[in-house]
């Protein structure tokens, strides 16, 4: 079964990529490639709720940065979101937010610990 599965919401412009169990930043990177290799929606949903961080260092919260850099030209007013339910994970996502921050990226990322306000800041409903 895959760690990271991903939903696809035509009508929203949204993707929803499902975390569960211990990841890998490996897993992450995957999952970008295949998500940038196909016509990339222009809202991202990243659900970390289920899953954990252990074997994720922080040098490689920049490399995942670095990587997303690399293919996001191609979501033109994309946004964001990433959906954190333990401490650890919000404190890597707001690491991954300030990477990008530092980094001049294209459009914006942000950090939640509620769906529905991920959402909403992503502007849609489901």
């Amino acid at each position: 079964m895959r760690k990271i599965e991903s939903i696809l919401y035509h009508e929203q412009e949204l993707t929803i990529h499902i975390a569960t169990g211990s990841l890998q930043a490996s897993e992450i990177i995957q999952t970008l490639k295949l998500f940038y290799s196909a016509t990339p929606t222009r809202l991202v949903l990243w659900d970390f709720s289920h899953a954990t961080f252990e074997c994720i260092r922080s040098s490689e919260v920049a490399l995942i940065s670095n990587m997303s850099k690399q293919f996001s030209h191609g979501r033109k007013d994309g946004k964001t979101a990433m959906l954190f339910a333990s401490n650890e994970g919000f404190g890597l996502g707001r690491m991954y937010d300030t990477h990008k921050e530092q980094n001049d990226v294209n459009h914006p990322y942000m950090s939640f610990r509620s769906k529905n306000e991920a959402l909403d800041w992503l502007g849609v409903q489901l």
